[in-house]
């Protein structure tokens, strides 16, 4: 009976050890990447100061417009110094954010369309990419020929464009890109 309170009080006591080594841990919380592109974001638009990002490995300065939330994820809307046009940015896709200092305004007329075009696409593979690039998988908006037809591009067959003159145009820059690579 001795030996079984000894044992028992042993057990007991690296119990209460572990226990407590367990309960005396830190917990820590690390604000998610969205979270803080949206507040260095916030604070540059406030101050009209230009940002440098690193989207999808490319790195663009841009001219903070809007922060805006679809769905659960966060985008950011911007000028574009590098494409002189207005573009949507997901906030999980960059991987760098630098607020430059540096202020600069959006110019007043952004070569865009004033109401939002439609167009019907044949989704072939990859359904997930193609409706957060695109924001569907039959039918979308979008403001620009241009940025449909890079997007369109950049999804490499995963979609397919039904309208004859944007297939078209599609087209004339696989054109182009061929003689550079024959």
């Amino acid at each position: 009976m001795v030996l079984l309170s000894v044992q028992g009080n042993k057990v007991a006591s690296n119990l209460k050890e572990k226990l407590s080594n367990l309960l005396a841990t830190k917990i820590s919380y690390a604000p998610a990447r969205d979270d803080i592109w949206s507040t260095r974001i916030a604070e540059s638009i406030q101050k009209n100061k230009l940002i440098s990002i690193v989207y999808n490995g490319k790195e663009r300065v841009v001219i903070p417009l809007e922060i805006y939330k679809e769905g659960v994820d966060s985008y950011l809307r911007a000028y574009c110094k590098e494409s002189s046009d207005r573009r949507t940015f997901k906030l999980s896709r960059i991987s760098s954010l630098t607020v430059l200092d540096i202020q600069e305004l959006a110019p007043n007329e952004v070569p865009t369309e004033t109401s939002p075009l439609s167009a019907h696409i044949k989704t072939h593979r990859s359904a997930r990419r193609v409706r957060e690039s695109l924001g569907g998988t039959t039918e979308i908006q979008y403001f620009s020929n241009e940025w449909l037809v890079s997007q369109v591009m950049a999804l490499g067959g995963a979609v397919e464009l039904t309208d004859e003159q944007l297939r078209a145009q599609i087209l004339a820059k696989l054109e182009a890109s061929q003689s550079l690579y024959l």
